[in-house]
């Protein structure tokens, strides 16, 4: 007897809206939920050139950090989802919709309510996950032949929140750790989150040595949402032995955040001295 396999094979690739630019583009990068209406939107648009079968999923998740300091996104913190999750309380309308090329779609969500949740931000990560729309698969002449279906799942994902009532964001840095290995000078800077809800906004270091020289200078966006270690690699030949200071000043300012929502926040600056052996 001759026999016909079909074989699925799914690929899940998972990006920040902003690392790559994706076939499904969402704006706007960071959704805020209105407080009153409980409703929001995102607007999706194939990039593409072909039709895309598009999934809004939803899951508790958060940017934090690898055990080497690299950003990664955290599934698997129970205790913070537990607190935080908006996950039980938002509906995505439509949550999967064919999107033709070079065109939009309006999503948009809805947010019941939480009752009698403390007030603080919730939040959720949004997946939007795109493949082919399904084809039907002809039949082979020789049955005895296995057909193999290959199935491309890629996943642009992004952030919703949800501010309930009186919310208050800070920051701290406890402390901070260098370590040298082979050519690279690593400067660990250890992240706490104050208040109840994350703390978004932008950081700038500056490193310098015992004359006051800049060494070193750079900013980055921050988000904190519980505790973040952050690795900043530097090459180890403009850190000869010696006593530096590094400045740290952190500010609410992001341009991805929409003003109304941007948490008051007082200019954060700590320094910190360090020796190079």
């Amino acid at each position: 007897m001759k026999t016909k396999f079909l074989i699925i094979v799914s690929f899940l690739q998972i990006f920040f809206v902003n690392d790559l630019f994706p076939q499904i583009g969402v704006f706007p990068p960071i959704l805020f939920i209105n407080p009153l209406s409980r409703g929001g939107m995102v607007t999706l648009t194939n990039n593409g050139f072909s039709d895309k079968e598009v999934e809004v999923i939803f899951r508790f998740g958060y940017v934090g950090n690898d055990e080497n300091g690299n950003h990664k996104l955290i599934f698997t913190d129970t205790v913070l989802e537990k607190q935080y999750t908006l996950v039980p309380y938002i509906k995505a309308f439509p949550k999967k919709v064919i999107i033709k090329p070079q065109k939009q779609q309006v999503v948009r969500f809805l947010v019941r309510n939480i009752g009698d949740k403390p007030d603080g931000t919730y939040w959720t990560r949004m997946g939007i996950r795109f493949r082919d729309p399904a084809k039907s698969v002809t039949k082979p002449e020789d049955t005895s032949k296995i057909t193999t279906a290959i199935e491309l799942v890629a996943e642009v994902n992004t952030l919703i929140m949800f501010q309930k009532g009186a919310v208050n964001a800070a920051v701290d840095i406890p402390f901070i750790n260098t370590i040298a290995v082979g050519d690279t000078f690593n400067l660990y800077v250890n992240y706490e989150r104050i208040g109840n809800s994350p703390f978004m906004g932008n950081v700038t270091i500056g490193i310098y040595d015992r004359n006051g020289d800049p060494v070193e200078t750079f900013s980055e966006k921050l988000g904190v949402f519980s505790t973040l270690l952050r690795r900043y690699p530097f090459e180890k030949s403009n850190f000869p032995p010696g006593t530096y200071k590094a400045e740290f000043t952190i500010t609410n300012e992001r341009e991805d955040i929409p003003e109304k929502n941007t948490l008051k926040f007082n200019v954060f600056s700590k320094n910190f001295t360090f020796d190079v052996r």
